[in-house]
């Protein structure tokens, strides 16, 4: 008996390390970060979603989720220009993603690059028509006569898709004015910094030379 005893704790020793060993794995530690990563993007706390996200990016650096993520999360503190960087790289991972392309147009939008910005919300609109922010988007991309004639035109016989004209004209407003003022940008802090914004646009103005990818941080709690 004291034999089998010894063998069974023995056994039990060693899948107990063997638990352990798995816990630690980076495939167990990658699902942990983006685990929490997920529960902080669904409460709005991007600045905590963005740790989490760029942890799993040390272990799989082209994770399609946790890039989108990272893009939308900074997008969603006003920080531009790490916005574009993830949403662009976004883009690449999954083209026909319609949110990311969508904040891509608003980027572009506000960089002076209309040319892109409209290609964004063209594409958007060609998989969803009705897509009112894309349909906005496209509207105050125009710059030409001709561009914008036919956008008024385009959101003229947009206005039939939706039965209380009341609620197109309120929906019209609300996205124009979100089209023109994304999130505010914010200091790490969390306090606003009036100068952030500025710094933002004229990054955008480049192409960025550094991939999204290549921005991680240390494990927090792995």
């Amino acid at each position: 008996m004291p034999g089998t005893t010894r063998a069974w704790m023995v056994l039990l020793l060693a899948l107990l390390l063997a638990m352990m060993g798995c816990a630690r794995s980076p495939e167990a530690q990658k699902a942990r970060h983006l685990a929490r990563g997920d529960k902080y993007f669904a409460r709005a706390q991007y600045r905590e979603a963005v740790i989490e996200y760029r942890n799993v990016l040390r272990f799989e650096p082209s994770h399609a989720q946790a890039v989108r993520h990272l893009g939308l999360a900074h997008y969603k503190l006003g920080e531009l220009a790490p916005a574009f960087s993830y949403l662009r790289t976004s883009k690449e991972l999954d083209p026909v993603n319609l949110e990311v392309r969508q904040k891509l147009a608003t980027i572009y939008l506000l960089g002076g690059r209309s040319a892109e910005a409209r290609q964004e919300a063209t594409f958007v609109l060609e998989k969803d028509a009705k897509n009112f922010d894309a349909l906005t988007l496209l509207a105050s991309a125009a710059r030409t006569p001709q561009e914008i004639a036919a956008e008024i035109r385009r959101l003229e016989t947009a206005r039939g898709d939706f039965a209380d004209e009341r609620s197109f004209t309120s929906r019209s407003r609300a996205s124009t004015s979100a089209s023109k003022t994304p999130p505010r940008p914010r200091a790490p802090s969390g306090r606003r910094s009036p100068g952030s914004r500025n710094r933002s646009m004229s990054i955008l103005r480049w192409e960025t030379s550094t991939p999204a990818s290549q921005t991680s941080s240390r494990p927090s709690g792995s």
